[in-house]
């Protein structure tokens, strides 16, 4: 029995560190994403955050189709 709950509570402490140090990841994770859309996000016209897959899958649909139909520019030191 003594054995059975010293094996229960192993368990439990090695479940609680799995969820800090994955809780931790993606603390890091959000902080790099915010640093890189301060730096960067001036250069993108969209942001897809990715929840579900299927509105991902959808919203992805929806910008190739648009980008597809509207008119691009690019500087005229590209095209000479």
């Amino acid at each position: 029995m003594r054995s059975m709950r010293s094996k229960k509570v192993i368990i439990t402490v090695i479940i609680v560190i799995i969820y800090l140090v994955q809780d931790a990841s993606l603390e890091r994770l959000i902080r790099e994403s915010e640093l890189l859309e301060a730096a960067y996000g001036h250069y993108f016209d969209l942001k897809i955050i990715n929840n579900d897959i299927e509105d991902t899958i959808h919203m992805l649909q929806q910008a190739v189709d648009d980008i597809s139909v509207t008119p691009q520019w690019i500087p005229v030191q590209w095209v000479y």
